[in-house]
């Protein structure tokens, strides 16, 4: 991939992220969170399967660094997409991904938990605004329904999981072919959620479902989910994790402009408080990007 196709590439990464709200709110009337991730990793692990086979050069040892990926797998899989799912059933589309910008913050901030990085009074008065802002808009759903802030945490649960999978997958990824690493994530993410959904009723579910539903299922599998992991794991390998994760600040313009003209959605007044809020503390912490950001240290 040559340098100057990276932030395009990152582009195209967010607006398929910022879709996925959306096509999420269409699916979920029909298939509940367990199930529809069951049906969204199986597919793409499948498809992972398939291009892995036919153009990975250098596969991940997978008895060797069965640790690693396995460690990486519930982080930027598992937990990512669980609480992602399960939180985009209670809240809106615009809220999670207004949410999910704070993804700089907390990979600075867990940079400074694990003794990476000094915490600077900049970046410190970063995090509490941009934190400000994720409990403002937090509190101001609770207002409205504690189904909607619940849905809001475990968005931000979501946010904190994948910050903790980039700051960490980057090493890997450098060593071994980032298909590999994916496709490998995929299975696991597959292994844990199929039997959930299959318990959780997907057989009748996927039958009920209308033809519509069908298609916003393909989108997810392989537009949100086997272009964007694939994208954003090459595009890792070659940039900072910090870079990666500053694009998501594109995300929410997307998904609002799709939010309304597909679900219909205004874009509610509280949203815009929080997002400034969150938006100037993510531009204060990732500034200028410390060197634990951007990918160099290695995974103990």
């Amino acid at each position: 991939m040559r340098k100057g196709q990276h932030p395009l590439t990152l582009l195209v990464v967010q607006v398929l992220f910022g879709l996925f709200p959306v096509a999420g709110k269409k699916v979920l009337p029909y298939l509940d969170p367990f199930p529809l991730l069951a049906v969204r990793l199986t597919g793409a692990a499948f498809c992972l399967l398939v291009l892995h086979l036919l153009l990975v050069k250098n596969p991940i040892p997978i008895r060797k660094e069965w640790k690693g990926v396995l460690g990486l797998s519930l982080l930027g899989v598992v937990f990512n997409m669980g609480f992602f799912m399960v939180g985009l059933q209670f809240t809106t589309s615009v809220n999670a991904v207004v949410v999910i910008t704070t993804i700089p913050v907390f990979t600075y901030a867990l940079a400074v938990a694990m003794g990476r990085e000094k915490l600077g009074p900049r970046r410190a008065v970063g995090i509490a605004v941009a934190l400000a802002g994720v409990v403002y808009l937090v509190a101001s759903s609770y207002q409205a329904s504690w189904r909607h802030a619940l849905g809001d945490l475990l968005v931000m649960a979501n946010a904190l999981s994948y910050a903790a999978f980039l700051v960490l997958a980057r090493p890997m990824i450098q060593r071994y072919d980032p298909l590999s690493l994916t496709t490998w994530m995929l299975l696991v993410g597959t292994a844990v959620f199929l039997p959930l959904g299959l318990l959780g009723g997907l057989r009748g579910q996927l039958a009920a479902a209308p033809s519509e539903t069908m298609g916003w299922l393909m989108f997810i599998i392989v537009g949100a989910t086997v272009l964007t992991y694939t994208l954003n794991a090459k595009v890792l390998r070659h940039v900072p994790a910090s870079t990666v994760a500053i694009f998501t600040y594109v995300q929410p313009i997307f998904t609002a402009i799709a939010a309304y003209f597909v679900l219909g959605a205004p874009l509610e007044a509280k949203v815009i408080p929080a997002a400034v809020a969150i938006f100037a503390g993510v531009w204060l912490v990732a500034r200028k990007a410390p060197a634990v950001i951007e990918g160099q240290t290695v995974v103990e």
